[in-house]
């Protein structure tokens, strides 16, 4: 993965879950982020209770990244947060803003849960735009001087260094790394730069360490010899990017049948309605009127809630909510959207990122029928009903296309009540308000009722 622009540069089995070093890694962002790296903390000894050990936060991060010492990661976590079930939740709420739709966090260490190669690629992208998190995991050897004894460690990614300095490193270009081993896999996280180029090799599931190393050398070269595939690909990005967010300016609505113009009413106009993440194109939080993983977090949509299971979007604007979702295992995808311009835009993301699972069709709500659409076990009907001409009839098309669930957003105008209603009329038996809207950059536009709705039986 490109580091600079987070584009996908070669992926084989990039989704499948696996141990990695991303708990670790997210435990070092996180407290480089939150605490003070010159910080001191006195410890119990774990030889002696009655001994107490002072050790700054910089000092914990060094043990941790470079021998992977689990009793570090999760004191770690003790003094960012003062336990680790708190440290978790961070963890959590920083993955998903990062987009590791397909990876679970349970401790610091790791030792339970799972990532998968793409997310951990993502993390480390983030991780490497900060100079302490750079430095940590470039380092060959730290020693660590207590009262009664020094320790030194070293880092376990051979490919940095031989006997301790970086002259002597297996691969000149690596910048630094992350081992992890459990249950027998071997993993390596290695980051490599060469001229203007920066990218982040992560392999899952390889007999030895050996082996990642020796795949490293022979990826980090197969790329570095690829200058002009990469370059491609970087203008492709920046040239979609500005016609998701030229598109994303203004949108058609029906208001008494007569075609208009909406704008966003946004702080900066270089934004794009809607943030997402696919292999070979992103849209950033920062880029964004509205940010799609905290939609779904609102929503409390997780892998489980989409896994193999077919989706329809209605109004689908770009599509970002479903190249979110593609992240989370759905078997088929299908977004509806008035505008034309929309459609083919969407279209040609899915295409950059041969996501063949998703589909993309212009279509009036206000004209196609149950028949025409067809059934979905999730359908997402997001901000649309204040667009409709017949919100009665709106309703019934949403229980006619719904086979389980509705994840269901109103306008601003929405009534909550009134929603229940005709949800209820429509067809769905449990009927939940989950509260308002919370990821809009404009406050003011947080204040959009939004339910989760199932069939009834």
């Amino acid at each position: 993965m490109d580091v600079k622009d987070g584009k996908t540069i070669y992926a084989k089995n990039a989704n499948d879950i696996g141990a990695t070093a991303a708990a670790k890694m997210l435990t070092c962002i996180i407290a480089i982020e939150n605490g003070d790296i010159n910080a001191k903390y006195n410890f119990a000894s774990a030889q002696d209770k009655h001994t107490t050990m002072q050790v700054t936060l910089g000092d914990l991060l060094y043990g941790m990244m470079l021998e992977s010492r689990n009793d570090f990661a999760e004191l770690i976590a003790m003094c960012i947060s003062g336990s680790v079930a708190e440290f978790v939740n961070r963890m959590k709420a920083t993955a998903r803003k990062l987009y590791m739709n397909n990876s679970r966090f349970v401790t610091p260490t790791g030792l339970q849960g799972h990532s998968t190669a793409r997310d951990t690629a993502l993390l480390a992208c983030y991780a490497l735009e900060n100079p302490i998190f750079r430095k940590i995991i470039s380092t060959p050897e730290y020693t660590f001087t207590m009262p009664q004894k020094t320790l030194v460690f070293k880092n376990t990614t051979a490919l940095i260094h031989r006997n301790g300095t970086q002259a002597d490193s297996m691969y000149p270009y690596c910048e630094g790394g992350k081992t992890a081993l459990l249950n027998g896999k071997h993993s390596l996280v290695s980051i490599a730069h060469k001229d203007e180029q920066r990218h982040v090799l992560v392999q899952l599931g390889v007999s030895s360490f050996d082996e990642c190393f020796s795949n490293a050398i022979i990826m980090h070269d197969w790329v570095f010899s690829t200058t002009s595939i990469s370059q491609s690909v970087s203008k492709d990005s920046l040239d979609m990017k500005k016609q998701v967010i030229d598109a994303s300016q203004s949108f058609a609505t029906k208001k008494m049948g007569r075609p208009g113009e909406n704008r966003l009413y946004t702080t900066n106009p270089d934004v794009a309605y809607c943030s997402f993440y696919t292999p070979n194109f992103t849209i950033r939080p920062e880029e964004a009127q509205r940010n799609s993983a905290k939609r779904f977090a609102r929503f409390g949509i997780e892998e489980d809630s989409l896994k193999n299971k077919t989706l329809l979007d209605l109004g689908c604007n770009i599509g970002a909510m479903l190249f979110q979702a593609s992240n989370m295992g759905i078997s088929a995808g299908l977004g509806l959207e008035y505008d034309g311009d929309k459609v083919e835009i969407s279209k040609n993301i899915a295409a950059m990122s041969n996501l063949e699972m998703l589909t993309f069709r212009q279509g009036d709500l206000d004209i196609l029928t149950a028949n025409d659409i067809g059934e979905f076990d999730v359908v997402f009907s997001l901000a649309v009903e204040g667009h409709v001409r017949d919100r009665d009839r709106f309703f019934n098309l949403l229980g006619a296309i719904t086979k389980q669930t509705l994840y269901f957003e109103g306008n601003l105008t929405c009534p909550v009540e009134d929603a229940k209603a005709k949800l209820k009329s429509a067809g769905f038996g449990d009927i939940v308000f989950i509260g308002y809207s919370d990821d809009d950059i404009n406050n003011s536009y947080n204040r959009r009722p939004m339910f989760k709705a199932t069939k009834a039986t």
